[in-house]
């Protein structure tokens, strides 16, 4: 859900590198890299931080949600 507004397609492009970065790090975790595991408890435990805050309503964390768990391969790293 991209938010609305004159910076609408800064947000999308924004928002696509951040699920590319996503993607990227769950495929390094799925191969055992710690560091990949660590910044993506580290990215968990920020937008939770967020989400306490106000800052994310509840459609943009189901969307989160939805994008960091399809196509896990498995990964105990990502699920945790």
């Amino acid at each position: 859900m991209p938010p609305a507004g004159g910076d609408e397609p800064l947000a999308i492009g924004y928002l696509f590198l951040l699920q590319r970065l996503r993607e990227h790090l769950r495929y390094r975790a799925d191969r055992g890299y710690v560091d990949a595991a660590k910044l993506i408890a580290d990215l968990r435990a920020e937008v939770a931080a967020q989400v306490e805050a106000g800052n994310v309503d509840g459609r943009m964390l189901a969307a989160y949600n939805h994008t960091t768990t399809r196509g896990s391969h498995g990964s105990r790293a990502w699920q945790k």
